[in-house]
């Protein structure tokens, strides 16, 4: 179907570095064009001469030498220099837009919000975000402030104006100016990629906005910040990609272009409790006029410009915020709409599902025990007793799993992190739910891909269900292909030393919150057990 951004290969695929560009390697960018806003791959400008360093040599090539020092203004009204205040040490996100953007950069925008929403806390911290203007003219820090706003953005990721010819410097620096393409202003085309890098390793990468948020998440948080092992070059080859589900032309199009803002059949609400950019659309389809919804998706601009009734009620609705016109094509559309009619009629099942069983009382939960009897990634068998005298972090899920279960173990990993010496005494156990896909053979890379001391264990259906039963844990098969999924709890459990069950944490926690209870619980278990030997020394 006709391009918006270019399908990355994501996880697979080698990123592309920043020095292929400042080299004046020809390297695709990524371009809304027009009023078409088709994706283009054009070549980026050859890097001009550097300005003079005003710095010491940087520990890496992409320092104070190359990088140019601007100031730029933020929201705020707060002047900082570029390189000083924004780049030097730090691990960034680098995006260029406009407020005035028709289309793309609210899309572009609502896609980097999950992002931020993923990385939680470290927004601000160890990781910042952001997004200058390519329109100084008009988007002045009042107006900057304002879109920040309207969009909900957290702390941690700034928009920034400044002097046109200083934007445009930065532009051509990153990458991110394409001749011909940008010469135009603002109102025509410009680049919409994203670049991200660790100024202090020197490690920059190129990547589409609207690739997976988790995946973006995964480079920016882990890949960059060098807490987990360099993956093996050798091993990203497609031969050993795992085999991806396929999915509808509509299913295609609704993930990458609606679902930063809408939902299908869940609570219109964020995890946070506050509304969504957009309507969730279940049962849309059923109570839309065919040819209206059809219109309404492939040209919203027009039908607000008309006034439409019904889409001016929508646009006061959810906070004055225009639907982009995405330049859908009409089996684009037709597929979208379809998509949606299959989501419903999921749902639908789902509901009468819970309908039966509504009255059934859920039993009363067992004591947690911990115990199993597992087989490692060497093929051993394993058992809680295995691991005595050590704090286990035990979390269920399956290698498959497209969101949950790799944000989990990041926050994990990077829980490790921050327990410092401490993590010497603690255990991370990541038990496969999934035993027909998850052979003993794939654990070892998939659970070192996050970090090194996660150790993946799998067995028979068996063993699986007697572990999950020990730990109260639900899953379920969905799907009858190939492609299915897992349902499952997506707890962590913290099993003690001697192999009693001490706490649980919630998925959504984050690593610091995790780092923080688990140093607790460490520290008043080491003033109890020196407690106890004082006693009996007495």
């Amino acid at each position: 179907m006709r391009g918006f951004y270019f399908r990355n290969c994501a996880r697979y695929c080698a990123p592309l570095f920043l020095a292929a560009l400042i080299a004046g390697a020809s390297a695709p960018v990524l371009a809304h064009e027009g009023h078409n806003h088709a994706a283009k791959a054009r070549d980026a400008v050859a890097a001009k001469k550097p300005l003079k360093p005003a710095h010491k040599k940087s520990r890496t090539r992409w320092g104070a030498d190359y990088f140019p020092n601007v100031p730029l203004i933020n929201q705020d009204g707060k002047t900082v220099r570029f390189f000083d205040d924004l780049l030097k040490d730090k691990v960034v996100m680098i995006n260029f837009i406009y407020t005035n953007c028709p289309d793309v950069c609210s899309v572009e925008t609502a896609r980097l919000l999950n992002v931020q929403n993923i990385l939680g806390d470290r927004v601000g911290k160890d990781i910042f975000m952001y997004s200058i203007t390519i329109d100084p003219d008009h988007d002045t820090p009042e107006v900057l402030k304002k879109y920040k706003e309207k969009y909900d953005v957290g702390p941690g990721w700034n928009f920034f104006t400044g002097k046109e010819d200083d934007i445009l410097l930065l532009r051509e620096k990153l990458g991110l100016y394409a001749e011909g393409l940008d010469a135009k202003g603002p109102s025509t085309d410009h680049n919409v990629s994203l670049v991200i890098g660790n100024q202090r390793t020197g490690k920059w990468m190129k990547r589409s906005p609207f690739d997976d948020p988790n995946f973006l998440a995964t480079q920016v948080g882990s890949w960059l910040t060098n807490w987990r092992r360099p993956e093996d070059a050798n091993s990203n080859t497609y031969a050993n990609a795992p085999k991806l589900r396929n999915t509808t032309m509509g299913e295609n199009v609704f993930r990458t272009r609606c679902s930063s803002c809408h939902s299908i059949g869940v609570r219109n609400f964020k995890s946070d409790g506050k509304r969504r950019l957009g309507p969730d659309l279940h049962g849309v389809v059923a109570k839309r006029e065919r040819a209206w919804l059809h219109r309404w998706i492939a040209e919203p601009n027009k039908m607000l410009a008309e006034k439409d009734p019904l889409a001016m009620e929508i646009f006061e609705q959810y906070n004055k915020m225009p639907m982009p016109n995405l330049r859908l094509s009409k089996t684009e559309v037709d597929a979208v709409i379809e998509y949606m009619i299959e989501e419903d009629r999921l749902a639908n099942e789902q509901q009468k599902a819970t309908l039966r069983i509504k009255d059934v009382k859920p039993p009363v939960p067992k004591p947690i025990d911990g115990r199993f009897e597992l087989v490692d990634s060497a093929g051993r068998t394993v058992t809680d007793a295995s691991f005595r005298g050590k704090w286990m972090l035990v979390f269920f899920g399956y290698t498959f799993c497209p969101e949950v279960c790799p944000t989990t173990l990041n926050n994990i990993a990077e829980t490790m992190n921050l327990l410092g010496p401490e993590a010497r005494d603690v255990r991370p156990i990541f038990i496969l739910v999934d035993p027909k896909r998850d052979l003993p053979s794939n654990l070892a890379d998939y659970t070192a891909a996050f970090d090194q001391r996660i150790v993946g264990l799998t067995g028979s259906p068996s063993q699986v269900a007697a572990a999950a039963k020990s730990y109260n844990v639900f899953y379920q098969k969905i799907g009858k292909t190939e492609d299915y999924t897992m349902d499952h709890s997506a707890k962590v459990y913290l099993i003690g030393p001697d192999g009693r069950y001490v706490a649980q944490f919630s998925h959504k926690a984050g690593s610091e919150q995790m780092a923080a209870r688990l140093k607790n619980i460490l520290a008043d278990s080491g003033r109890a057990s020196r407690n106890s030997r004082a006693a009996k020394a007495q």
